[in-house]
């Protein structure tokens, strides 16, 4: 059998079945001798050599972990996690969804291996999504349950009972030093660096941090833990470990957050959602570069602060 088409089996890891791995080179088939090049007396020698590791452990790979998540006893869908924290990704992912509004529609969470079941006091079923907001052009007015958590001209104070996001302000150098606390446990944190994370703090202590194989799903379990502790989101900071693209400031917006910041810079999609939001978003924070690219007002500087 040639090179392009060898075979390496390597045994799983619990059923006891084998994996068979295929490896092919991209240069065309032929052996494995040097190229030599005549240049009067002189000879030249060009050697490739493409190595791969044929024999790699799986036990040092991420475990991808199907969940069914149940609404009022019905699927509604299936997510590929990691198993830890699956009550919080069910709950953090229905609110995304737009399935509830309040924590007070969320009467039980229950937990199983591969399911979460959840039951909801009249569960939407639609309205309130992203897509609903993309299809209403970002105007909340337009889509059940989102509101705007700042006046257009980022001022004046809360004027609706029970909630404090439009007036949250952090001065810059607290919040600077609570991103710094915040991404030495992103670095410090287990399972490695292919996890995604997301972490919630209210700019003196963290509150929660969350991770996964994908950074939607740590918000998303961020924002369910938020939710079934009955915090107050309209005074806390979301932190991701990565990109922050529309759907994460869409869920920002909708668990009603005022801050995002990310360690990487944001999509230009994500900006104008939080704009349209009333939501302050920060980007490249570990960086020289790190900018605010709306509602600077939240997070003033001593220049600033009133």
């Amino acid at each position: 059998m040639s090179r392009h088409g060898a075979r390496r089996n390597v045994p799983g890891r619990e059923d006891g079945n084998e994996l068979t791995l295929s490896t092919q080179a991209s240069s065309p088939a032929r052996s494995r001798r040097p190229r030599v090049q005549h240049a009067g007396h002189h000879q030249l020698q060009f050697v490739s050599y493409r190595v791969f590791n044929i024999r790699p452990s799986l036990d040092e790979l991420l475990e991808e972990h199907p969940v069914t998540i149940e609404v009022n006893a019905r699927p509604a869908a299936t997510l590929l996690c990691t198993p830890v924290g699956t009550a919080e990704l069910a709950v953090g992912w229905a609110f995304g969804r737009g399935l509830f509004n309040t924590v007070d529609e969320l009467h039980r969470v229950t937990a199983f291996a591969d399911r979460v079941s959840l039951m909801l006091d009249r569960p939407a079923t639609t309205g309130g999504a992203w897509e609903d907001l993309l299809a209403a052009r970002l105007d909340p007015n337009r889509v059940s349950g989102l509101r705007r958590l700042a006046p257009d001209d980022g001022g004046g104070a809360d004027e609706e009972p029970g909630t404090r996001a439009k007036a949250f302000r952090l001065p810059r150098d607290q919040f600077l030093s609570a991103l710094d606390r915040v991404c030495e446990r992103f670095a410090s944190d287990g399972g490695g660096p292919e996890l995604r994370r997301a972490a919630l703090t209210d700019g003196a202590q963290l509150c929660v941090l969350a991770r996964d194989i994908n950074r939607q799903h740590a918000v998303d379990k961020v924002i369910g833990w938020a939710l079934r502790q009955r915090v107050d989101r309209g005074c806390t900071i979301l932190c991701v470990d990565g990109r922050v693209d529309a759907q994460i400031a869409f869920k920002a917006w909708r668990a009603g957050i005022p801050v995002v910041a990310t360690t990487a810079a944001p999509t230009s999609e994500a900006v104008e959602l939080a704009h349209a939001a009333g939501i302050a978003l920060a980007g490249r924070v570990l960086r020289d570069d790190r900018a605010i690219y709306c509602h600077a007002w939240r997070l003033p500087s001593g220049a600033d602060e009133v």
